[in-house]
Protein backbone atom coordinates (compact mmCIF):
# COMPACT_ATOMS: atom_id res chain seq x y z
CA UNK A 1 0.00 0.00 0.00
CA UNK A 2 1.54 2.91 -0.84
CA UNK A 3 2.03 5.95 1.56
CA UNK A 4 -1.10 8.12 0.35
CA UNK A 5 -2.98 5.29 1.02
CA UNK A 6 -2.04 4.89 4.39
CA UNK A 7 -2.27 8.56 5.13
CA UNK A 8 -6.00 8.80 2.87
CA UNK A 9 -6.91 5.45 5.42
CA UNK A 10 -5.32 7.06 8.55
CA UNK A 11 -7.28 10.18 8.11
CA UNK A 12 -10.52 9.06 7.19
CA UNK A 13 -10.34 6.46 10.18
CA UNK A 14 -9.37 9.09 12.94
CA UNK A 15 -11.85 12.17 11.94
CA UNK A 16 -15.18 12.30 10.79
CA UNK A 17 -15.72 14.12 7.44
CA UNK A 18 -13.75 16.74 4.83
CA UNK A 19 -13.38 19.27 7.63
CA UNK A 20 -11.71 17.62 10.10
CA UNK A 21 -9.47 16.34 7.46
CA UNK A 22 -9.25 19.90 6.14
CA UNK A 23 -7.85 21.46 10.05
CA UNK A 24 -5.68 18.03 10.77
CA UNK A 25 -3.11 18.38 7.89
CA UNK A 26 -3.70 21.90 8.27
CA UNK A 27 -2.75 22.00 11.78
CA UNK A 28 0.42 19.46 11.06
CA UNK A 29 1.59 21.72 8.60
CA UNK A 30 1.13 24.70 10.81
CA UNK A 31 3.10 23.34 13.54
CA UNK A 32 5.96 22.38 11.05
CA UNK A 33 6.16 25.80 9.70
CA UNK A 34 5.69 27.09 13.14
CA UNK A 35 8.60 29.94 13.47
CA UNK A 36 9.51 27.85 16.95
CA UNK A 37 9.85 24.66 14.70
CA UNK A 38 11.60 26.38 11.57
CA UNK A 39 10.06 24.53 8.70
CA UNK A 40 10.97 20.92 7.31
CA UNK A 41 14.84 21.40 8.59
CA UNK A 42 14.28 22.58 11.38
CA UNK A 43 11.74 19.54 12.07
CA UNK A 44 14.29 17.50 11.24
CA UNK A 45 17.03 19.40 13.45
CA UNK A 46 14.82 19.03 16.45
CA UNK A 47 14.36 15.11 15.87
CA UNK A 48 18.03 14.80 15.77
CA UNK A 49 18.56 17.19 19.18
CA UNK A 50 16.13 14.84 20.67
CA UNK A 51 18.10 11.60 19.27
CA UNK A 52 15.01 10.52 17.30
CA UNK A 53 16.90 11.80 13.98
CA UNK A 54 16.80 8.07 12.33
CA UNK A 55 13.13 8.55 12.64
CA UNK A 56 12.86 11.80 10.36
CA UNK A 57 15.54 10.20 8.38
CA UNK A 58 12.99 7.58 7.16
CA UNK A 59 10.50 10.10 6.68
CA UNK A 60 12.51 11.89 4.18
CA UNK A 61 14.35 9.17 3.06
CA UNK A 62 12.86 7.50 -0.08
CA UNK A 63 11.27 3.81 1.77
CA UNK A 64 9.34 2.85 4.06
CA UNK A 65 8.50 5.21 7.43
CA UNK A 66 9.68 4.97 11.15
CA UNK A 67 6.35 4.99 13.30
CA UNK A 68 6.81 7.90 16.20
CA UNK A 69 5.00 7.44 19.30
CA UNK A 70 3.10 10.63 21.43
CA UNK A 71 5.90 9.73 23.99
CA UNK A 72 8.84 10.34 21.71
CA UNK A 73 7.03 13.54 20.14
CA UNK A 74 6.93 14.80 24.15
CA UNK A 75 10.35 14.45 23.62
CA UNK A 76 10.65 16.55 20.36
CA UNK A 77 7.98 19.24 21.36
CA UNK A 78 7.30 21.50 24.22
CA UNK A 79 4.29 20.93 25.75
CA UNK A 80 3.08 24.23 25.24
CA UNK A 81 3.61 23.34 21.24
CA UNK A 82 1.59 19.97 22.06
CA UNK A 83 -1.18 21.94 23.04
CA UNK A 84 -1.80 24.52 21.07
CA UNK A 85 -1.48 21.85 18.24
CA UNK A 86 -4.48 20.50 20.20
CA UNK A 87 -6.21 23.40 20.78
CA UNK A 88 -5.94 24.20 17.29
CA UNK A 89 -8.18 20.86 16.59
CA UNK A 90 -10.55 21.31 19.46
CA UNK A 91 -9.56 18.32 20.89
CA UNK A 92 -7.43 16.99 24.00
CA UNK A 93 -3.53 17.39 24.01
CA UNK A 94 -3.32 13.66 24.18
CA UNK A 95 -5.54 12.50 21.71
CA UNK A 96 -3.85 15.55 19.41
CA UNK A 97 -0.63 13.98 20.43
CA UNK A 98 -2.04 10.66 18.57
CA UNK A 99 -2.87 11.87 15.71
CA UNK A 100 -0.04 14.12 14.72
CA UNK A 101 2.43 10.62 15.93
CA UNK A 102 -0.16 8.80 13.32
CA UNK A 103 0.12 11.64 10.35
CA UNK A 104 3.54 13.62 10.80
CA UNK A 105 5.50 10.44 9.09
CA UNK A 106 3.32 10.59 5.83
CA UNK A 107 2.97 14.12 5.68
CA UNK A 108 6.98 14.68 5.75
CA UNK A 109 7.00 11.65 3.60
CA UNK A 110 5.05 13.63 0.98
CA UNK A 111 6.80 16.99 1.61
CA UNK A 112 10.21 15.35 0.46
CA UNK A 113 9.25 13.13 -2.58
CA UNK A 114 12.65 13.42 -3.90
CA UNK A 115 14.54 12.27 -0.60
CA UNK A 116 15.56 15.00 0.68
CA UNK A 117 14.54 18.44 2.60
CA UNK A 118 13.63 21.05 -0.21
CA UNK A 119 15.42 24.39 0.07
CA UNK A 120 13.55 27.51 0.74
CA UNK A 121 10.76 25.97 2.68
CA UNK A 122 7.38 24.47 1.93
CA UNK A 123 3.91 26.50 0.77
CA UNK A 124 1.57 25.08 3.24
CA UNK A 125 -0.93 26.32 0.95
CA UNK A 126 -0.06 24.13 -2.05
CA UNK A 127 1.23 21.69 0.18
CA UNK A 128 -2.47 21.23 1.77
CA UNK A 129 -3.90 21.50 -1.59
CA UNK A 130 -1.69 18.75 -3.20
CA UNK A 131 -2.76 16.27 0.40
CA UNK A 132 -6.27 17.37 0.05
CA UNK A 133 -6.52 16.40 -3.84
CA UNK A 134 -4.85 12.74 -2.88
CA UNK A 135 -7.07 12.28 -0.11
CA UNK A 136 -10.43 12.64 -2.14
CA UNK A 137 -9.37 11.47 -5.51
CA UNK A 138 -11.34 8.53 -6.21
CA UNK A 139 -14.38 9.53 -4.47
Amino acid sequence: MGIFADLTGAVLSKTSGPQDQHNLLSSVLGLINHPDVGGLQGLVGKFKAAGLGNLADSWVAQGPNSTVSPAQLQQVFSADQLRAFAQKLGIDPDQATQHLAAYLPGVVDHLTPNGAVPAGGIDATTVLASLKAKLFSGQ
